[in-house]
């Protein structure tokens, strides 16, 4: 995430969130998100998939 903060690389970056791990971090995140706390969007540095399917679709539709 700091790479993408500052503009070192425009990689699709996403979390495949199987059987809820990521669902903490997640929760932070978009906490972070809504209070302010980062400088661009949170869809602008990750998403998180719950399969492999929805994660390849997200890298495939990155940017589009």
């Amino acid at each position: 995430m700091e790479k993408k903060k500052h503009n070192l690389h425009s990689k699709p970056v996403v979390f495949l969130n199987t059987g809820g791990f990521y669902d903490g971090f997640k929760l932070q995140m978009e906490r972070m998100d809504k209070e302010g706390f980062l400088p661009k969007a949170l869809a602008e540095y990750m998403g998180f998939a719950d399969t492999p399917e929805e994660a390849m679709r997200y890298i495939e539709n990155y940017g589009v």
